[in-house]
């Protein structure tokens, strides 16, 4: 397994903020060093590899979605109920 330089963990790191999904664009970068060939095999071996890492971090993606959206909820059921702007917001 070859180890990520300084530039190129650098470089993934900076890609990952302007993807907006850093965990994934991370793992997906590590797995890529993993397999540099570009061989049918070697292929065959990074898609493999990097889906069964990818499918536990899209589970935990979706259950941490789905507890923000229910935060979300919570608190717009907060703010509807406050006294702060009833006018406003019981629309």
């Amino acid at each position: 397994m070859s180890e990520l330089t300084k530039h190129d963990q650098e470089a993934a790191a900076y890609f990952a903020t302007l993807t907006k999904a850093p965990r994934v664009e991370s793992l997906i970068e590590r797995y890529k060093r993993r397999f540099p060939g570009i061989g049918k095999a070697s292929l065959a071996r990074y898609f493999e590899e990097v889906h069964q890492a990818l499918a536990p971090l899209a589970r935990e993606l979706e259950r941490e979605n789905g507890e923000l959206r229910a935060e979300i909820d919570r608190l717009n059921e907060t703010i509807r109920g406050s006294m702060l702007f009833p006018s406003l917001l019981k629309g």
